[in-house]
């Protein structure tokens, strides 16, 4: 039995050799001739040529003998040097803890500008505390800055203003397109004197040349034109002093002849209605030459005077009504309120005493409730409620105004704290190619707007978007009437609760 197994392994072995052939992996079939040449010149045989399948060979790619280079070791680094402190760099921004070191002005200058522009009570220290960042953040969200609380470039070049640039007659000091700290100051001094409502923007725009125009009607009309005439010199003013004499008459003793003098160029009248600030216009308002008080007003009497009277009691919060110039029991009431604030006799009256103060940079505003307004937005009624604060509460309604919100849900409903005016007078939406007039922020790119106009005209109107208020047709906005969307844009600022239900 052994054998057997013995015999058949033995034949299949045999038969597995005889079916193989040899195989030798070279570059081609005269190597492996070569090799048997060399074997027999030995005396020995290797195999027979005839014997080997060559198909392999010939078939086969050719094999790459050459050695591969060897690889070049990597360059080792070179530790990077510790940098050397540059003494020409840049200072970080002034932020919360800054403070002037001696001979060093930049923080008192920041307070001293902040105080200016009413966002802060302290005097100027040149430390940098809480109070002058609180400020400081006010100013940047007024402005639609980050609110990073230092004072960065941006922030400075809205809070520094370079000089107005304008293209204007040598006359004329700044127009329409001009900014800068001389536009802001003029603001300010007109917001005084009870000609402009707006915040202070520091951008002569088109809302400012009209005050401008109105303040120079009303200088006009009951003053002429000394506001644009230019201020008598010193040599001049010391030349008439020296020809009246030490209490001399001029019955006694003969007028010397005096010199002609003549203003300067830039200083030239420029009596022209039209909005445009002269060199003499402004160092008018600058000096606080303008006289406040011209007559006493009460309830029932209109013009120009009640009108000013409105226009300074809404800047200081005392008044939230339209600017009528009709002295109403609102108007009374915001009087009195003024009156008992700042310490005088509330009698309702604004007499010389009460205006004197009420356009002085001294009037103090109102302490009550920020906001007099609370706006209601209801999807489904399309319309929008503003309610006012009376009795404790915001439980008087005044106004019903029939809109266009957004079409689905695009409009969003909550509760919304509005950061106030977007643009000027006209906004652009480039994503629609389109504009719309007094655009005011509800929450980011939702607005309170006009209805919509093709350019920047009211000839463009869209007038499918006026026939389409009491209906969602909106892209998330809340479309208005233009007279609607204005009195928002007037009436209600920063901090204005919009609620959409």
């Amino acid at each position: 039995m052994k054998r057997l197994s013995v015999l058949i392994i033995i034949v299949l072995v045999a038969g597995l050799i005889s079916g193989c052939r040899y195989a030798i992996i070279e570059e081609d079939s005269r190597l492996v001739s070569g090799w048997a040449a060399l074997a027999e010149s030995e005396g020995q045989t290797l195999f027979q040529i005839d014997d080997i399948n060559t198909d392999f060979f010939d078939n086969a790619p050719p094999v790459d003998f050459t050695p591969k280079p060897t690889d070049t070791p990597k360059p080792t680094r070179e530790p990077k040097p510790t940098p050397t402190p540059d003494p020409n760099a840049t200072e970080p921004p002034i932020g919360l803890h800054s403070r002037d070191e001696e001979g060093e002005t930049a923080v008192r200058k920041l307070q001293s500008e902040l105080v200016e522009l009413g966002y802060l009570d302290d005097d100027p220290d040149g430390n940098f505390g809480s109070r002058t960042l609180k400020a400081l953040k006010r100013f940047q969200k007024d402005h639609g800055l980050k609110q990073s609380g230092v004072l960065d470039e941006a922030t400075e070049a809205l809070l520094f203003p370079q000089p107005a640039v304008t293209t204007a007659p040598e006359d004329v000091l700044f127009s329409e397109g001009s900014s800068g700290r001389d536009v802001r100051v003029m603001q300010r001094r007109l917001r005084q004197y009870g000609f402009y409502t707006r915040s202070i923007s520091s951008i002569y725009d088109e809302y400012t040349a009209d005050q401008v125009q109105a303040f120079q009607e009303y200088a006009v009309e009951h003053y002429g034109t000394e506001y644009d005439d230019p201020m008598p010199s010193e040599e001049t003013l010391t030349a008439l002093d020296a020809g009246a004499g030490d209490g001399a008459s001029t019955l006694d003793i003969a007028i010397p002849e005096m010199p002609t003098l003549e203003p300067e160029a830039t200083l030239r009248p420029h009596h022209a209605l039209d909005g445009v600030v002269s060199e003499n216009l402004y160092q008018y308002l600058l000096e606080d030459r303008f006289p406040t008080y011209r007559l006493t007003v009460q309830r029932g009497d209109t013009g120009i005077e009640v009108e000013r009277v409105q226009r300074r009691l809404t800047t200081l919060d005392f008044y939230y009504e339209d600017i009528t110039g009709e002295y109403d029991k609102p108007t009374a009431q915001a009087m009195k309120s003024f009156q008992k604030r700042n310490g005088l006799q509330d009698t309702g009256i604004a007499d010389e005493e009460t205006q004197r103060l009420l356009f002085s940079e001294d009037a103090a505003a109102s302490e009550q409730v920020a906001q007099p307004f609370y706006i209601k937005v209801s999807l489904d009624d399309q319309r929008v409620y503003v309610y006012r604060w009376s009795d404790g509460g915001y439980n008087q309604l005044i106004k019903t105004m029939i809109c266009s919100t957004g079409y689905g849900t695009t409009t969003p409903k909550g509760v919304f704290v509005s950061p106030g005016q977007r643009d000027a007078r006209w906004h652009y939406f480039a994503e629609y190619q389109c504009w719309a007039q007094y655009a005011f922020i509800i929450k980011g790119n939702i607005l309170f707007h006009s209805v919509i106009y093709s350019g920047k005209n009211e000839a463009s109107l869209r007038r499918s978007t006026l026939a389409n208020l009491g209906r969602k047709a909106s892209h998330g906005c809340v479309r208005l009437k233009v007279e609607d969307a204005k009195w928002i844009y007037e009436h209600c600022g920063e901090g204005q609760v919009i609620e959409i239900y």
